[in-house]
């Protein structure tokens, strides 16, 4: 199975900031979209010069405190951006986010972006896999206990 199934089951919306945007806009557009990261393009059709993520957030304000949300998203990107092509594995896929310590990958056909894959894509596409095609193991596995919120 390869990656360009799971933009299939996922889908392929991809959510760009600008380099000059604040960091504090690039934070509302991860929250209202519910995405835990967004490409860095000068514009829709532009060359990716980044990637902005959660981790990078958590990661300039713990060093610069909460004033870096005033700061330009260029400064807190991640710069050095790992991708993969549609008709890459999935099991290639989930190697390379672990190698290169990344949970999101840009999704390529060609020079053309196709889409976005996160470690949780890929997570929700192997349990959607488990249950459709080995649904019997996969209850006896999960079958006892329950997963449930704590507080509040």
């Amino acid at each position: 199975m390869d990656i360009k199934k799971v933009l299939a089951f996922k889908g392929s919306s991809v959510f760009s900031v600008r380099p000059d945007s604040l960091l504090s806009e690039a934070v509302k557009l991860l929250h209202d979209k519910g995405i835990g990261a967004a490409l860095v393009k000068e514009d829709e059709e532009g060359k990716i010069l980044g990637v902005l993520s959660e981790r990078d957030v958590i990661r300039v304000i713990a060093e610069q405190g909460i004033e870096a949300l005033q700061d330009a998203v260029a400064n807190a990107m991640t710069r050095a951006v790992v991708a993969c092509t549609s008709d890459t594995s999935v099991d290639s896929v989930i190697e390379g986010m672990s190698k290169y310590k990344v949970r999101h990958l840009p999704v390529f056909e060609g020079d053309q972006l196709v889409g976005m894959v996160s470690a949780r894509d890929l997570m929700h596409y192997r349990i959607k896999e488990l249950k459709s095609g080995e649904e019997p193991r996969f209850d006896h596995w999960f079958s006892k206990g329950k997963v449930y919120p704590l507080g509040g």
